[in-house]
């Protein structure tokens, strides 16, 4: 159900939303706090690793490989990288 659907049937049926408007907010609540819980699963000791990976890649030496394999390394460290992006805050409206 989509809260369009919900807002017309309680418009057409002449029943308040009130019940609907609690649902949503409950609804939206327990998504912010599985958010909040899979975000500090799954962004602990990342610092730690993120500075890992940038030492790694100031380190790696074209000289030391072939152009293949120095750039597949390369490529390998920079989407490992990319993967520790910061998780964005949840926007979720508070009342």
């Amino acid at each position: 159900m989509n809260i369009s659907y919900l807002v017309l049937r309680g418009i057409i049926d002449g029943r308040t939303i009130g019940r609907n408007e609690l649902y949503l907010h409950k609804s939206l609540k327990r998504l912010e706090n599985t958010y909040r819980e899979l975000k500090d699963i799954f962004y602990q000791g990342d610092m730690s690793r993120i500075s890992h990976t940038q030492e790694e890649i100031n380190l790696v030496k074209q000289v030391d490989f072939t152009i293949s394999s120095y750039y597949n390394k390369m490529k390998k460290l920079w989407q490992e990288l990319d993967n520790f992006r910061h998780i964005p805050a949840s926007n979720c409206v508070h009342d």
